[in-house]
């Protein structure tokens, strides 16, 4: 396995020293936050001003204000808190939430600012998106209306020319930039309440937490962290009751980490907000105001995320002429594409090509839009090749992707003509054989799976070798019979989520017509393996326990023995 130590072999390992390995340095305030790393909301470069914006239309008779949604759960928990802060703030405001139809981002919608150009309402709020909106902010400008763009997606453009720009990224405010977009409007509403003696932005730090984790913010940030713990950590934190119901549906009455939030809640949110079913949108919208049936919504979420996991398998399969897997970086343009789909189905298709990168889009005016997902990054490849439009997004591995129609075979040809090197490296404490496993090890992160994260500090893994077992000490557990369970010189060896293929691999049967046939053979097995440790507790009785995160196996044939005569035995 291609594994990174992240200790060296003498050095001790120890809480302290793993948190200090992600820049924590005042580790009892990372995990039990008090507080104290919340940043002034008037650090923000341009706060006074946009805070003045609302005072004055406070005190007009009337006022219309627009608020552009962006589609993301970002975009969603964003739009929502600033939307019912401002209808509590503004009693006579006429607070109107525009949906893009699809993943449209900002005032980059034409047919949205279209609308707001011919309705002029008197203020446009743009959370989490607008920053690089400058020739649109002018015309809302030239216009007559007013714009307040609460974001913290880098520059390209300021568009603070013509409307006022609070955003994390700007290097004249001395503020942490880890945040997501609807950190930065939850700042805004701490600007406000200061502003007007209130305490109303407690309501929403749930809902910050949720965004922190679906936007897959540093969680190694210290402000992030308080904003977890204090919001989302555990049940009784959160506020927002369509919350609470998601988790206690979709995650059940237990402890939850951060990666449950991940898995479990933000996919089936994005299902809705991704679709071009604007009524669902509006209902999930209105669900966490309480303002709908919240076990009605909370279904509707279930059933897209079902319909989208189905419409994307099709793509993939009703698609395969237009794909080849052999191509270093698996291209698929299709017209039959769902809006909003690209980035999920180029995830399957990554999937599917074996983890090679995959770009995923459809053509429109001969421009193909659409969207990267690489397990490496490509984007200085691909800004090498002079054959693409733009590459925007988290680097090279998930991004949206320009090209012009005429490009993309020379840019299948380019790759192609490219040896690139698909191995991931996996970053390990250290490496052993089982036997060899320190005891302290199994219990030294014990009850602290709540502070891992995938973008922050990562979960503690290690590496284990040469670990050597028969078919015959496999156990299958779980009523869809999909845990494999091995125990080997004391340990307990924990596989969740099998694949039949995982179950081929492990000896315990065959594939016919797409179907597991139990079959399991008497084979010797080897594995290396990438796990985390732990402990189990059963009716007082403690067991050591390593889950697998990823594994290498392959038939074990004992090594022969040589005899003095340099021949070898049978």
């Amino acid at each position: 396995m291609n594994v990174k130590n992240l200790y060296e072999p003498n050095e001790e390992i120890t809480v302290q020293s793993y948190f200090n390995k992600f820049g924590i340095k005042d580790i009892k305030e990372y995990i039990n936050p008090t507080g104290k790393y919340i940043d002034n909301p008037f650090l923000y470069k341009n706060m006074i001003e946009a805070v003045k914006e609302i005072k004055y239309w406070k005190q007009q008779n009337e006022v219309t204000i627009y608020i552009v949604h962006d589609s993301d759960v970002d975009g969603l928990c964003s739009a929502i808190i600033v939307y019912d802060y401002l209808f509590n703030l503004i009693p006579n405001a006429y607070i109107k939430v525009l949906l893009h139809d699809g993943k449209e981002r900002g005032l980059d919608d034409d047919k949205i600012l279209k609308q707001i150009i011919k309705d002029k309402p008197d203020l446009v709020i743009i959370p989490d998106a607008g920053t690089n909106n400058k020739k649109q902010a002018k015309k809302l400008s030239d216009t007559g209306i007013g714009l307040i763009v609460l974001d913290h997606h880098d520059f390209d453009e300021d568009c603070n020319e013509t409307g006022i720009l609070v955003n994390n990224q700007n290097k004249e405010s001395n503020v942490q930039r880890c945040g997501s977009g609807t950190l930065v409007v939850h700042k805004f509403l701490q600007a406000l309440d200061g502003e007007f003696n209130f305490n109303w932005n407690k309501k929403y730090i749930d809902l910050v937490a949720l965004s922190l984790i679906s936007d897959s913010m540093d969680m190694s940030s210290m402000e992030n962290r308080i904003y977890y713990c204090y919001g989302l950590e555990k049940i009784n934190n959160i506020t927002n009751k369509f919350l609470k119901l998601l988790i206690n549906k979709f995650i059940g009455d237990k402890p939850y980490t951060q990666r449950d939030i991940s898995f479990k809640i933000v996919p089936k949110l994005n299902a809705v907000i991704r679709s071009d079913n604007q009524e669902n949108k509006q209902r999930v919208f209105l669900a966490f105001l309480e303002m709908d049936d919240l076990e009605e919504v909370c279904k509707i979420c279930e059933d897209a995320h079902k319909e989208q996991i189905k419409i994307c398998e099709e793509q993939i399969n009703i698609n395969q002429d237009k794909y080849n897997l052999d191509d270093n970086v698996v291209f698929l343009v299709t017209q039959t594409l769902p809006r909003s789909y690209s980035g999920l189905i180029a995830g399957k298709l990554m999937s599917k090509a074996g983890k090679k990168p995959a770009i995923v889009g459809k053509v429109k005016n001969g421009i193909m839009i659409g969207s990267i997902r690489s397990p490496i990054d490509i984007k200085q490849q691909l800004e090498d090749s002079n054959l693409v439009e733009w590459v925007k997004g988290h680097g090279g591995t998930a991004a949206g992707i320009s090209i012009k129609q005429e490009n993309i075979e020379p840019l299948i040809k380019y790759f192609n003509n490219m040896e690139l090197d698909y191995n991931t490296t996996d970053s390990v404490l250290k490496t052993y054989k089982i036997k060899d496993v320190p005891e302290k090890l199994f219990e030294i992160f014990y009850g602290m799976d709540y502070l891992w994260s995938s973008n922050g500090i990562l979960q503690p893994l290690f590496c284990l070798t040469d670990i050597v077992f028969n078919t015959s000490s496999i156990n299958v557990l779980g009523s869809n019979k999909r845990t494999l369970k091995v125990h080997i010189e004391g340990v307990d060896i924990i596989i969740f989520n099998v694949t039949k293929e995982d179950k081929v691999n492990f000896g315990l049967g065959r594939i016919e017509n797409d179907e597991f046939i139990e079959d399991k053979k008497d084979i010797d097995l080897k594995m290396d393996c990438i796990g985390s440790l732990g402990i189990n507790i059963w009716r007082n009785k403690k067991t050591d326990q390593i889950i697998v995160d990823k594994y290498e196996i392959e038939k074990y044939n004992k090594k022969s023995k040589t005899n003095y005569f340099n021949k070898r035995r049978n």
